[in-house]
C-alpha cells in the first residue's frame, strides 16, 4: 500500500503483451483467420479454434499477438502439442 492507504500497481499500465511483426498485424486487421506466434513462428489457428481441448476462448486470447509464454505455460506434453501445431498452417517470421 502507498501514502495515505492507497494500492500501488507494481506493473507499468502501458505494457503491453508480445504482438505479432509488423507485416504480420497488418495483414491479421484485414483478415477474418486468427494467427498468432509461438518460438518464432506464425500459425494461422483459425481452424482449429472449435477443436481446441481447451475450448475456444482461451485459444483466441492468444490470437493476433505472440502466444510463446502462455503456450509454455500451458502445455506439458510437448510432443503431442507439437504434433498438432505441425499440421497448422504456418510460416517463419
Amino acid at each position: 500500500m502507498g501514502k495515505g492507504g492507497e494500492l500501488h500497481n507494481a506493473s507499468s499500465p502501458s505494457t503491453k503483451p508480445p504482438s505479432l511483426p509488423d507485416s504480420v498485424s497488418l495483414a491479421l486487421a484485414s483478415s477474418s483467420r486468427h494467427l498468432t506466434a509461438i518460438h518464432g513462428v506464425v500459425y494461422d489457428i483459425t481452424d482449429f479454434l472449435d477443436e481446441h481441448p481447451g475450448g475456444r476462448q482461451i485459444l483466441s486470447l492468444a490470437s493476433g499477438r505472440d502466444a510463446t509464454f502462455m503456450f509454455d505455460s500451458y502445455h506439458i506434453r510437448t510432443d503431442l502439442v507439437r504434433k498438432v501445431l505441425a499440421q497448422l498452417p504456418h510460416s517463419n517470421r
